[in-house]
């Protein structure tokens, strides 16, 4: 396993448990000062802990890394002769297709949400108070920001 692998499992990891012990422990409760720095503890903290470098495992007179791959070494050169090129597949890998199918989704839908703000905010009367500009949306169902 790569470390970058390793990293985003531990990360994985502690973010669930943070996020558990918020949701049994200090959501029940009414601290909303708790409940926010818990929240933005539960965004960073995952982040941070995984750098913190792992003890080594002592055997006898010996240390042990935690985490040991040794890759085979190539046993011998491999020469490609020119002009005996492949031809390239017709289609791309599965996986990549379900990427940039899943991608073009996230855009579309980032996309159709801003049309609707910025729609909404067009159709809006504007109303200057002492506190800036208020936009009044007659047609709204429930009061949203």
């Amino acid at each position: 396993m790569t470390p970058v692998f390793i990293y985003l499992i531990k990360a994985a990891l502690i973010n669930a448990l943070m996020l558990g012990v918020y949701y049994y422990a200090i959501r029940p409760g009414r601290n909303f000062s708790l409940m926010r720095a818990a929240l933005l503890a539960t965004i960073v903290l995952p982040l941070l802990l995984p750098l913190i470098p792992q003890p080594v495992i002592h055997q006898g007179d010996t240390a042990v890394p935690v985490y040991v791959i040794t890759l085979p070494e190539p046993s011998g050169m491999v020469t490609i002769q020119p002009g005996s090129e492949t031809a390239p597949p017709s289609l791309p890998p599965l996986h990549e297709i379900i990427y940039y199918a899943v991608s073009v989704i996230l855009l579309l839908s980032a996309m159709i949400a801003v049309l609707s703000v910025l729609q909404k905010l067009r159709k809006a009367n504007v109303r200057i108070t002492a506190y800036g500009k208020i936009y009044i949306d007659d047609q709204a169902t429930s009061p949203f920001s």
